[in-house]
């Protein structure tokens, strides 16, 4: 028998499993042709092909072929028209699909979504099979593509994903199916193979354009679930783009609870649960839980600074039911177990207490000196732990390799807080880009963040609360990023589990303070000198300028001072405590503006406020459908003092303006005369961190006046007998 080679092997079998062929096949000459159809036979010597283009069947040689694909066959792939597909619900939804005249502003309708979900309990975890099914219809250029391109995003570990069909229907009733090289699959953190697990399943769909019908279905299926794997459910009932009906429905087995919640349900959204029985042959009953909605209209145009999405939908959230207390306590049991400690990181620990005596006094210093060693010297890799695992990996382990996600990063300093005789807290919260957290709904799933609580003594009896993210190297100690501020969670213990809702910094703590001191020439040169101190998020942005190579640094600085102005150039800068996370960041900057000041004739100079550039893009709609939000109160001040030429006077000065919100948000300016000096200065404050609509109009007035302030010009006057 001749030797059979590789290529010829592996296309046989997969012929052999693929009996019949499907549309979609591929062939790969060696000339650089391609075509796609549909293998009819393949010998030792010969590859028999017939195209869709000629629909005629080819015969090539072997040796002409570089490759075959062999197209998977699914669930209808041998149906070309609608009429003869046997489903009911695709040939009345394509009968009864609205045109574009229905609805001008929409690019594409989703004419029908529905999800089923069946959850079945075992002895080693809860298995999850979730099926979704989504029918669209393209009314604009601008919708083909979102309706055409598709994504997926799965745990690779203990989920798997298939699209069981995918089709699009003409105008005609044609049916054009999905082909396998419009099928890609990955990684999505391939570049960080020891957190590897989130995969990407993307799809094109054919023959999209307008008035074309689009219609596939995933089958989602997961291994296994439980307090520390699990499954949330959240599903939304509006979109960017109209709705017309979408079902949702779970069913679970008798012995088994549902938490659920529906936010903002709307006037459509209905729920029911019905009992029924299971199929014959098992005992017991199942429970099925059903919402549906229609016509969701889509959603107003974006806004600025408005909520999550996920806070302004309608929205599903689902778990099988459980209590805080049994999260907390398989967690804490998970995190007493993975405290492995090596000889190397004990040794590690005491390099870092040496200095520190037990005394009171000095717990805080031996925190902060664990902490900089958490944060700086473990590299931070960017993989959330929803998208990895909620078990953080072995506490050794994270020593050895000297790298870590949040979690991991986070459980390294709680273990070395712990192994150096501290009591700290495990706490996990949701933070606020990710939405209100649903307190009806136990789940790990809805946590996005870790954290370190640590209660140490203060005078008076008191203890003081530390809430510590080591994740980033720029981030102080003892200082949230604007996102986990003010963030819903709870503390991971061995008994009570207490909700927890973490600090918001006062605006004083996430400043900017600006000091100008600038010197107009009679040759209308703008000479400044700019000292600015910034703390909170503001600080934490500018540190990451200490990885830069000088080069990259001066460009960085001379591209800030030609935003200034086009005639700006730098002169000299310096920056303080990039890598000093103990002290303020302070920032120097120098720079001459040429010809920054206007002259009008002979006597008059007129010139504008440098840096004082304001905007109210935030404000520009005239009414707000959304609330405004935010993540963290704000202060931003500026003190200028400008020495104006020898030989003028102020001719024009501004008077300053005031407005405050009490509690809300204030702005103030003062200009001042004083001598041969301009004095000017003012302060902005914004203590909420969110805004009803209603209250959007005093808002809106008080950001235009601060913006309008920014167009007032100063005008100088030369001194002469005339008008001495």
């Amino acid at each position: 028998m001749p030797k059979i080679t590789r290529l010829f092997l592996i296309v046989l079998i997969f012929y052999l499993l693929h009996s019949g062929g499907a549309d979609g096949d591929m062939i790969y000459l060696k000339d650089g042709a391609e075509y796609k159809g549909k293998i009819e036979s393949v010998t030792q010597e010969t590859v028999s092909f017939q195209s869709d283009k000629t629909n005629k069947v080819e015969t090539f040689p072997r040796s002409e072929v570089i490759r075959l694909e062999v197209a998977r066959k699914r669930k209808g792939d041998e149906v070309t028209k609608l009429e003869n597909l046997k489903d009911e619900l695709l040939n009345s939804l394509v009968k009864s699909a609205p045109d574009r005249t229905e609805h001008p502003l929409a690019g594409y309708l989703t004419l029908y979504e529905e999800v089923t979900i069946t959850i079945t309990p075992s002895a080693s975890g809860d298995s999850v099979i979730e099926t979704r099914r989504v029918v669209r219809k393209v009314l604009q250029e601008r919708g083909i593509g979102a309706v055409a391109n598709n994504t997926v995003t799965y745990l690779s570990k203990d989920e798997k994903v298939e699209i069981d069909f995918a089709r699009t229907i003409d105008s005609s009733g044609n049916l054009f199916h999905i082909a396998d090289n419009a099928v890609e699959a990955g990684s999505v953190y391939n570049q960080t193979p020891e957190y590897e697990n989130l995969h990407r399943l993307k799809f094109a769909l054919p023959e999209v354009n307008v008035d074309t019908i689009t219609d596939y279905q995933i089958t989602r299926t997961k291994n296994k679930t439980g307090l520390l794997t699990p499954y949330l459910i959240e599903e939304y009932f509006q979109y960017r783009e109209p709705l017309l009906k979408k079902v949702v429905a779970i069913t679970i087995p008798k012995n088994l609870d549902l938490q659920t919640k529906v936010v903002r349900p709307g006037r459509t959204l209905t729920e029911t649960i019905t009992p029924f029985p299971i199929k014959s042959g098992q005992a017991g009953e199942d429970k099925k839980y059903t919402w549906t909605i229609t016509d969701a209209p889509r959603m107003e145009q974006a806004e600025t600074d408005m909520p999550p999405y996920q806070d302004t939908v309608p929205v599903l959230v689902a778990a099988l039911k459980t209590t805080p207390v049994e999260i907390g306590q398989a967690y804490f049991k998970m995190l007493e177990k993975n405290l492995n400690t090596t000889a190397a990181l004990k040794k590690k620990i005491g390099e870092l207490s040496a200095g520190y005596p037990p005394e009171a006094e000095n717990k805080e210093a031996l925190a902060r000196a664990l902490y900089d060693y958490v944060a700086k010297e473990i590299r931070y890799i960017e993989v959330p732990p929803a998208e990895y695992s909620y078990e953080p990996k072995p506490l050794d382990l994270i020593f050895k390799n000297k790298s870590g996600n949040s979690l991991d990063k986070t459980y390294l300093l709680y273990g070395m807080l712990k192994i150096a005789g501290f009591n700290p807290d495990f706490l996990w919260i949701r933070n606020q880009s990710a939405g209100e957290l649903i307190s009806e709904v136990n789940s790990l799933g809805q946590f996005t963040t870790p954290l370190v609580v640590l209660k140490l003594p203060a005078s008076g009896g008191n203890d003081q609360i530390f809430y510590l993210n080591p994740s980033f190297d720029t981030v102080p100690f003892n200082n949230l990023l604007s996102a986990y501020q003010g963030a819903s969670g709870f503390l991971i213990s061995r008994n009570t589990v207490p909700a927890v809702k973490t600090p918001l910094n006062e605006a004083g703590q996430e400043a900017i303070q600006n000091d100008f001191e600038m010197t107009l020439q009679p040759d209308s040169r703008l000479v400044v000198k700019k000292t600015s101190r910034l703390s909170g998020e503001s600080a934490t942005q500018l540190r990451d300028y200490k990885d830069l190579k000088p080069e990259d640094l001066n460009k960085e600085f001379q591209g800030m001072v030609n935003r200034i102005h086009p005639n700006a150039r730098l002169i000299d800068y310096q920056i303080s405590n990039l890598k000093n996370l103990e002290e303020e960041v302070r920032l120097e900057v120098s720079y001459e503006i040429k010809d920054y000041a206007l002259k009008a004739g002979e006597d008059l100079m007129a010139f504008k406020l440098p840096e004082i550039n304001y905007s109210a893009f935030e404000v520009g709609r005239a009414i707000r459908n959304y609330p405004l939000d935010w993540n963290s109160r704000v202060m931003e001040s500026n003190r200028m003092k400008i020495i104006i030429p020898d030989g003028y006077r102020i001719y024009y000065l501004s008077a300053g303006i005031s407005f405050v919100q009490p509690d809300k948000f204030e702005y103030e300016a003062v200009f001042k005369e004083q001598g041969k000096e301009i004095i000017f200065n003012d302060h902005y404050t914004r203590g909420a961190i969110a805004l009803p609509p209603e209250e959007y109009a005093g808002y809106k007035q008080c950001i235009e006046t601060r913006a309008n302030l920014a167009k007032e010009w100063i005008v100088l006057e030369k001194v002469s007998e005339k008008n001495k």
